[in-house]
């Protein structure tokens, strides 16, 4: 019975790693860009706030300096029930302010009142939002104004690490969304399916919110709203050339239980959208529906992986003799173990290269990268038998401006 089980998921496994590999061989493959209509439209900044005095004033500096015309757009900071100077400076720095009047327990509530409060507000073409922390790329707007003319109705901007070097995890995660932005998001746009949104730095048209509302329950209000845009068969380009810079946790308990939100998150909206995106596939063959239900399904895929793996090799262990044991098992092993690693050292240092930073800068998390990754192994677990967690807000501290990030 356990060599079915074990057959069944490897081969699982196998589909699901030959699906990415296969996807992303076309991020190699860049895809012109066709503009359809020449229209200046009218964006709406919004971005939650829960006691970000270190880093508001930065983000809001960088907005204010886009390379686009300043009356066609506006900066709505939402107070979110903070304690600090965060509100102090926003009114400073002479932005709009909206503040929750109602319980919020995520960053998917404070949105959702502001799209309340700014549902009436006619000019208003798209939203743009961001998170506190960031700092934003002068061409932002100006991209994000083309992928509108372009047709596009929701659009994810490329993500950017301000603090690379600061240590291994901050380093980690950097690599993380660079592997992201250039093996899952880039490829999806070359071959014109749908990508997804990833938190920060994403775009939506008013009428779409208008229409299908903000109703997020998850704790991954990002990947949930992925899911609602494509069974409403919307497609959600990717814009490589608007950047947003986020400034990434530095220590691993903030990383972990970070990680574990995503994680339970992904759980949630499989179980809420999953049988939706499969009946929705058969009735318009859209690939983009089975494409983020496996990206929903991931972390069950690397547990089971992991957890029939382990079980093989203790039932070897025990039953094996344990010279035939070394010599079958453990070697081959540690030969798959080095392997996986020097890929993950190579392509790693890659995409690194490819962002214009110096591997000496991110060299900590080049070398521990595959730890960082094996480290989610016990986070999905967990996650599975922690069904309700709550949103806990990560502090953050980094003052450095975008003129700082363009000049390196």
């Amino acid at each position: 019975m356990f060599k079915i089980i074990y057959n069944v998921v490897i081969y699982i496994s196998l589909i699901f790693s030959f699906y990415y590999i296969i996807i992303a061989l076309f991020s190699f493959f860049k895809k012109k860009k066709v503009v359809k209509i020449k229209k200046d439209n009218y964006f709406a900044i919004l971005v939650a706030a829960r006691n970000e005095e270190e880093v508001i004033g930065a983000l809001i500096d960088s907005l204010k300096n886009q390379n686009y015309d300043k009356s066609l757009y506006e900066i709505n900071i939402i107070i979110n029930n903070c304690t600090d100077d965060t509100e102090k400076i926003a009114k400073a720095k002479k932005v709009n302010i909206i503040k929750c009047d109602k319980k919020t327990t995520c960053k998917a509530d404070a949105l959702k009142i502001a799209f309340e409060k700014l549902k009436s507000n006619k000019k208003i073409d798209a939203y743009l939002i961001f998170d506190a922390d960031n700092v934003v790329h002068p061409d932002f707007l100006k991209h994000m104004n083309i992928s509108l003319n372009e047709g596009y109705q929701i659009a994810q901007g490329m993500r950017e690490a301000k603090n690379i070097g600061q240590n291994w995890i901050s380093s980690s995660y950097a690599i993380y969304f660079y592997l992201q932005n250039y093996f899952l998001s880039r490829p999806r746009k070359n071959i014109k399916i749908s990508t997804f949104i990833n938190g920060t730095g994403f775009m939506v048209k008013k009428e779409v919110i208008d229409r299908l509302g903000f109703n997020m329950t998850t704790l991954t209000e990002d990947v949930e709203f992925s899911g609602l845009c494509i069974l409403n068969k919307m497609k959600i380009d990717y814009v490589e050339d608007a950047i947003t810079y986020d400034e990434h946790p530095t220590n691993f308990v903030v990383s972990w239980n970070q990680r574990m939100r995503w994680t339970r998150g992904s759980l949630d909206c499989l179980r809420k959208y999953g049988l939706k995106l499969i009946k929705n596939f058969f009735k318009t063959f859209n690939i983009s529906n089975i494409d983020l239900l496996f990206l929903y399904f991931a972390p069950i895929v690397q547990i089971s992986s992991f957890t029939v793996i382990l079980v093989d090799i203790l039932i070897n262990i025990f039953t094996l003799d344990f010279n035939i044991f070394v010599k079958n098992y453990l070697f081959n092993g540690i030969i798959s173990l080095a392997v996986s690693y020097l890929l993950t050292f190579i392509v790693s240092t890659y995409v690194v290269i490819h962002y214009k930073h110096k591997v000496k800068q991110a060299l900590s998390g080049i070398i521990f990268f595959a730890l960082f990754i094996f480290t989610w192994i016990p986070i999905n677990i967990v996650s599975i038998f922690k069904p309700k967690l709550t949103w806990k807000p990560i502090k953050h501290d980094s003052k450095i401006s975008i003129d700082e990030l363009i000049k390196k």
